[in-house]
């Protein structure tokens, strides 16, 4: 068995032996990692004989002396070195199941890995797991996992994921909890379906997993036009969305007292639903859910007050455009409304609607390049566009449309900058 290399990381042990793209590991100290977690355990070693085929053929022996846990830099065509664990859930709310054509490629795998829940947090939701995976996880100590939960009744939890191997999760994060795993879990609401008592049921009974259950977020469930033969589901009302709030605080009083930190937060999108006050950044703790929409906004209006304290009087004139989706625009205006006090700065705040996903769909991190486009053509942008980093894929300047940042440059001929909050954006301007 061999596994190709996709890349080697700039300045990296492999990058100095000359190991290039296209080339084969072999082994590592005279053994094949099966997966990319037997090759993260060989690789911490000291001393190193790595055996490599070059992509023309020829095999090389290098004897490498290293620190403990520094990296070899090999990248590889695939993230687990075998084939990624594929989920065979039918979850009622399954984002994957809704997405409408012309995604990137990559979009659509389904996953349901726990190398990558622990690698890169990735969510698994543990139902296709064997008995050799789970004492695998308890002996190599991969902790903390991202775990789906969702709900914790048994036969609640069996329908939500459409899968009757749903059955026990309670008894499977126990004995993960007893064996020193620990955890973060997301629980994905759909309104008539695991809120209300079925919430309230899962909060008491995640209660007895403190402190191994580390954070808890509570979001609810995204909705595109391109649902066909879905199982029936709406969005949250505002009603429902404050007594989602409402149920949550009452457990993070709870989950405080026992262990000394609050550990469940509701997402962002219950608060704009609601019209209800975005908490303080306290409520957040060390915001341990950002990726799931949780503590962004607040996190945004800290940032937004730091940046009032230090505001220049003047730039250099200039003309920008701020770009938002639906639920963050009325804060991001905040900060549009604050940068127009600077003298030589006019700053437009523009709300892009999603048709790509659809209306029910409003925050910015699914903002697609050409939603984007059709939202700006039309419109004088000024010298530069700055658009939500959340909207490009992690590791490259690519839209979930598959269409890429300099594309979008090029058809709006102007400068655009992804940025993650207000000091980005004074820190381009030279305020």
């Amino acid at each position: 068995m061999k596994h190709k290399i996709k890349d080697v990381a700039l300045d990296s042990i492999a990058h100095q032996l000359e190991i290039e793209k296209g080339d084969y590991l072999i082994t590592i100290n005279d053994q094949t990692p099966e997966d990319i977690i037997d090759y993260n355990l060989l690789q911490t070693e000291e001393e190193i004989n790595l055996h490599i085929e070059k992509s023309n053929g020829e095999n090389y022996i290098f004897e490498i002396d290293k620190e403990f846990h520094e990296d070899l830099g090999l990248i590889f065509e695939n993230p687990t070195l075998d084939d990624i664990k594929s989920c065979h859930n039918n979850c009622v709310f399954c984002f994957i199941d809704q997405l409408p054509l012309g995604m990137r490629k990559t979009l659509g795998v389904k996953d349901d890995d726990y190398r990558l829940s622990f690698l890169h947090g990735n969510y698994v939701t543990l139902t296709n797991l064997t008995q050799q995976e789970i004492s695998r996880i308890i002996r190599l100590n991969l902790s903390p996992l991202y775990i789906s939960i969702h709900v914790s009744d048994d036969a609640k939890r069996q329908e939500v994921m459409g899968t009757p191997k749903a059955k026990g999760i309670l008894p499977l994060l126990q004995k993960l909890s007893d064996n020193g795993i620990e955890f973060h879990g997301q629980l994905v609401l759909c309104p008539g379906v695991n809120d209300g008592k079925q919430l309230e049921d899962t909060l008491e009974s995640l209660e007895n997993l403190l402190p191994s259950l580390l954070s808890l977020s509570a979001v609810p469930v995204g909705l595109t036009t391109h649902r066909t033969n879905c199982y029936p589901l709406r969005r949250f009302n505002k009603e429902e969305s404050k007594a989602i709030i409402q149920t949550v605080n009452k457990y993070r009083d709870r989950y405080k007292e026992k262990c000394g930190k609050a550990t469940v937060y509701a997402a962002d999108e219950f608060y704009v639903n609601s019209n209800t006050a975005i908490p303080s950044g306290e409520y957040y703790e060390d915001y341990p859910q950002l990726e799931n929409g949780i503590g962004i906004t607040s996190l945004f209006l800290d940032n937004l007050k730091e940046v009032q304290k230090k505001l220049p009087e003047s730039i250099t004139p200039q003309n920008i455009t701020i770009v938002t989706g639906k639920s963050s625009y009325q804060y991001v205006k905040e900060l549009d409304d604050v940068l127009n006090t600077i003298d030589g700065l006019n700053s437009q705040c523009i709300k892009v609607e999603n048709k790509f996903f659809g209306k029910s769909i409003t925050v910015a991190g699914l903002l697609t390049g050409q939603d984007i486009y059709e939202s700006l053509k039309d419109v004088s942008l000024g010298d530069i566009v700055f658009i939500p980093r959340a909207c490009l894929k992690d590791d490259s300047p690519i839209f979930l449309d598959g269409q890429t940042l300099q594309q979008l440059e090029q058809k709006l001929n102007i400068d655009i900058k992804a940025v993650n909050n207000s000091s980005e954006i004074l820190e381009i301007l030279g305020g």
